[in-house]
Parts: structure tokens; sequence; C-alpha cells
């Protein structure tokens, strides 16, 4: 049979303008995900989402880690996320060289999301795509820290709690907050 009497499902298929999401074609991704300020890499809930995003995406691996102020199963206040960049940055420059030719996925949780935005921004760092499961946009004060997020021209999905959303206390913000009138959202 030619093309010309073929089906017109079999044509559509054929279009180069239609998007499919096979995996087989592209190596699975890799993923770093950082830890929140108040529980390390091994409790339950990174354990359990870690497990998610490996089967969610497909991952080749989903690499975790402890930031060091919770080193010696000691419990501190965390330092400034500024100061928790370079830690960030080796970890993920290590695993890339471990895993060449994958995508990088940067995730994290609260803190961890923003330092991984952070590390995203960085020059000499080549991530696809960022995962937030809850993002500080607010520091203690409520002062907006929208910055890093201003810059990143990646993919950023954001995860919130639907009572994060309506609380100022949490530091998130409203879907009408001026912030989210400053970024691009597809």
């Amino acid at each position: 049979m030619d093309e010309a009497s073929s089906p017109p499902s079999k044509r559509r298929r054929k279009n180069p303008t239609i998007i499919t999401s096979d995996m087989s074609s592209s190596p699975s991704p890799v993923v770093v995900f950082a830890h929140g300020a108040g529980a390390p890499s091994s409790s339950d809930w990174m354990i359990k989402w870690k497990e998610m995003l490996k089967n969610a995406l497909n991952a080749v691996q989903v690499v975790t880690f402890d930031y060091p102020y919770f080193s010696g199963g000691k419990k501190r206040v965390p330092p400034k996320a500024e100061k928790l960049v370079g830690f960030h940055k080796d970890i993920v420059k290590n695993t890339v060289a471990k895993y060449p030719g994958h995508h990088l996925i940067l995730a994290g949780k609260s803190m961890g999301s923003r330092v991984s935005c952070m590390v995203a921004a960085e020059d000499d760092i080549t991530a696809s795509a960022i995962i937030c499961l809850g993002y500080p946009l607010k520091d203690m004060n409520g002062a907006v820290r929208d910055d890093t997020l201003l810059q990143l021209d990646i993919p950023v999905l954001f995860v919130q709690q639907r009572w994060a959303l309506s609380s100022r206390k949490v530091g998130s913000c409203s879907q009408e907050d001026e912030v989210t009138q400053r970024v691009t959202c597809d």
C-alpha cells in the first residue's frame, strides 16, 4: 500500500511536530536530591521520595547526600544556603562525572530546593531541570528571595502543599503574588 492511501492516523504519527515521551531514545536521567534543613537524607520522607523520583523519572540513579552540618549524626542549625552551594556543587560534579551522557536533574526538599536552584544557576553546571519539593520563597523576616529563580533558564517544577500556598508563615506565596507575575510559566 502506498503512502497516499494510508489511513490518516498513520500519517499523523509520522508528523515531525508530535512530541512523544519515549524515554528509550535518550539515556535515563541522573538525579541529585538534597534534603531540607530539618532531616537528613536517611529520613523516611527522603527515602520515600527518592524511590518515587527514581520510578517516575526512570532515573539511572537518585543520589542523596547530607550537608556537612549533619555530620556526626548530630543535628545542628543549618548555615545560610549560600554556604552550602560549594559542597552541593561538588556532589553534582562528582555525579555528572560518574554518569556521563545522562541528563542531570536537581531536586530538593525546602532548603535543599533553594540550594539546588542556586547550584543550577552556576555557570559551570548544566542541569536539564529542577524539582522543588517545597521552596522557601520568603525568609524568616518575610523578605522575598526570588533572585535565583529569576536567573534560571531551565524548567523548574514546584510542588507545594495546598496549606503552604495559603500561609504566609511558611515562606510561600499565593498565585497572585508579585513573584509569580515576574517568572515565566508554561
